[in-house]
């Protein structure tokens, strides 16, 4: 059997945590099934096999773990039934399950069978639920063998749990036929990624020309569904990443800007964010290089905004002077050029202004790449809570903190340098 180097480390590495992913083609399933088949030469294993639901086991996945084991030609070696799959050589065992059944979520049954080594679970995105993974994954606790946990999937959005846990804030990305790919650096994680790049050799000419035409038709769904990028979108957000300009600080030249101005939306609440969004204008095009983005408190926003304002020098920063925004007018003034500091009253309903300054954001706004914005970092938070926003009033969280700064700052633009973008 001729395997993809990309999973060598399923079989070198030693951390506990196998994270696999890739999108279609990319033969996941394949290495998976055969490493578990290989794994179970080792003895005292007890290998648990799952998806979120499995039809009879006999006709969904002991095939595929058959026919491996032929590739291997060993069939000798082993005793195979509905369930379970035994290597008589060494007395491990590989066990099929399900984790819903028409009785509900098992996982009782599932954490109560003995001498667990390895769970692998195929088809990942399906579990949705974290509590159900780690009720499970407290069971594998094996005193005589390596314990591992291997996570299989196609990735999906990154409100999924596994991409918050292992993904969200330690990440790098790497660009797969020019699609971004966020893998994993959490210090917990082995993560393996592979594309149908991996594995052209196994792939019919038919399957791969629909590729092409995919990658030329929809180049956003090529991304997510055959190079198995996450999908960063959810569906009816008034932002969608596809859409919204890019730029690198290597090509961004600051001293060229026109003009340079700031938009603070003060926070009023407990929840609300405190949003300070920085633009670079230049004819025709807006540059976002920077922005504050917090829940602290005014000890920390104010010296924070003086010393923001201090590092870009921005000609002006208008102010919302809506609730609290009125007294840290004040203060910045007492700080800052007094004459700099511009108070504005938002009168206009909020997702309705929201929503008006979407087109020239659009047209005009640009904003750090991707791989430039360090994770959970301020910018990183701005970014995601803009991507979140909902087109549809009645569908909006309360989050729109973002949303509603860059909207103020799009208006101040429009009013301040209007000549500039005609």
């Amino acid at each position: 059997m001729k395997l993809n180097s990309k999973f060598k480390p399923l079989y070198t590495s030693d951390k506990t945590i196998f994270l696999i992913t890739g999108g279609r083609g990319s033969a996941k399933s394949f290495h998976l099934s055969t490493f578990l088949a290989q794994l179970s030469y080792e003895k005292h294993h007890r290998i648990l096999y799952t998806r979120y639901t499995m039809a009879s086991a006999e006709i969904s996945v002991v095939p595929e773990f058959n026919e491996k084991i032929e590739l291997m030609d060993r069939a000798g070696d082993f005793t195979i039934n509905k369930t379970e799959i035994i290597n008589n050589r060494t007395g491990s065992d590989i066990l099929f399950r399900g984790i819903k059944t028409s009785s509900g979520i098992q996982t009782a049954s599932l954490k109560s069978i003995k001498g667990t080594s390895t769970w692998a679970n195929d088809e990942s995105e399906e579990l949705v639920d974290e509590v159900v993974y780690d009720k499970i994954r407290r069971s594998i606790r094996s005193n005589k063998a390596k314990n591992r946990i291997i996570l299989a999937m196609n990735p999906t959005t990154r409100q999924h749990w596994i991409f918050k846990r292992w993904i969200e804030k330690t990440h790098k990305i790497v660009y797969i036929d020019g699609c971004p790919v966020q893998i994993s650096t959490h210090p917990d994680v082995c993560h393996i990624h592979t594309t149908y790049l991996d594995n052209l050799d196994n792939l019919p000419k038919d399957w791969l020309d629909d590729v092409k035409k995919l990658k030329v038709e929809n180049k956003e769904k090529y991304a997510s569904e055959i190079i198995g990028g996450w999908l960063i979108d959810l569906e009816g957000t008034l932002y969608k990443r596809n859409e919204v300009k890019r730029f690198s600080m290597k090509d961004f030249k600051p001293e060229t800007a026109e003009c340079k101005l700031g938009y603070i939306d003060v926070a009023d609440e407990g929840t609300d964010s405190f949003a300070f969004p920085l633009a670079y204008i230049f004819p025709k095009k807006v540059f976002v290089p920077d922005v504050i983005f917090t829940k602290k408190n005014v000890d920390f926003t104010l010296p924070t905004s003086i010393a923001f304002i201090k590092k870009h020098n921005p000609n002006y920063v208008r102010v919302e002077a809506n609730n609290q925004g009125s007294v840290f007018i004040k203060w910045l003034r007492n700080e800052i050029e007094a004459s700099k500091i511009l108070s504005v009253t938002s009168s206009t309903n909020k997702h309705t202004r929201i929503v008006m300054a979407h087109r020239f954001i659009i047209e005009y706004f640009h904003f750090l790449n991707e791989d430039e914005i360090m994770p959970g970092s301020d910018y990183d938070r701005f970014m995601k809570q803009l991507f979140d926003y909902m087109a549809q009033k009645g569908e909006t969280k309360d989050d729109d903190d973002a949303p509603d700064s860059l909207s103020g700052l799009a208006k101040f633009i429009e009013s301040y340098v209007s000549h500039l973008f005609k």
